[in-house]
C-alpha cells in the first residue's frame, strides 16, 4: 500500500526542487525520496545517530533524570547541532 505525502511550498522552493531534480535525471518524488530516506552508508550512519541518542535517552530515564522540554525542543536542538557540524 502506497501513502500520499503532500506539503505546502512557495512557488520558487517548488521549481528549485524540480530544476534540482531534474539536473540529476531524477522526478521530484525520486529526488525528495533519495535526500530524505539517503541509501547506503549514510543512512545507516544516520540510524545508528539515532539509535544512540534514543539510548542515551532511555538510560536517563532508567537513572530517574527527567527532561522539561518537549520534543520539538529536543528535535530541534538536535538539527541545529546537526547543522552546526
Amino acid at each position: 500500500m502506497c501513502m500520499r505525502l503532500s506539503i505546502e511550498i512557495s512557488p520558487e522552493q517548488h521549481y528549485q526542487i524540480k530544476a534540482m531534480a531534474a539536473l540529476q535525471g531524477k522526478t521530484i518524488k525520486e529526488f525528495v525520496l533519495d535526500k530524505l530516506l539517503p541509501q547506503g552508508d549514510q543512512k545507516e550512519d544516520e540510524w545508528e545517530a539515532l539509535r544512540a541518542f534514543i539510548q542515551g535517552r532511555i538510560k536517563e530515564v532508567d537513572k530517574g533524570a527527567s527532561v522539561s522540554k518537549s520534543f520539538l525542543e529536543i528535535f530541534q536542538e538536535r538539527i541545529n547541532a546537526k547543522k552546526s557540524q
